[in-house]
């Protein structure tokens, strides 16, 4: 598969195992907006830094190349023209990310329903 078999200005779920060999239900979750064919996309998603989590979003056009990648699922087509707001509603809980009980599953579903 590659970045021209996705849809432009499709959301995608991403998800990867966090172990090799993989622990049965334990997955990093993210999102991928992709915009071009060529240049790919937006990867947004949280990460692990230390005891707490960061905000790790920034543009891509490796998707297919991330490290225990197991696939992504296209969740939404984004009109033209809100592609602002997505980018804006999905940074909403960056600021949040060390509530207790905050991981990367709980980020991306809490980002989920605001859309």
């Amino acid at each position: 598969m590659s970045l021209s078999n996705l849809k432009v200005n499709g959301l995608y779920i991403i998800l990867f195992i966090r172990n090799h060999p993989p622990v049965q239900n334990n997955f990093h979750w993210g999102l991928y907006f992709h915009r071009h064919p060529d240049t790919g996309g937006r990867k947004y998603h949280i990460k692990q830094q230390g005891s707490g989590w960061i905000a790790d979003h920034g543009p891509t056009a490796g998707v297919f190349k991330s490290f225990l990648l197991v696939g992504l699922f296209r969740i939404a087509d984004v009109p033209a023209g809100w592609e602002g707001h997505l980018d804006h509603t999905i940074r909403t809980y960056d600021s949040q990310l060390n509530t207790p009980g905050v991981m990367c599953r709980v980020w991306v579903l809490w980002v989920l329903a605001l859309l």
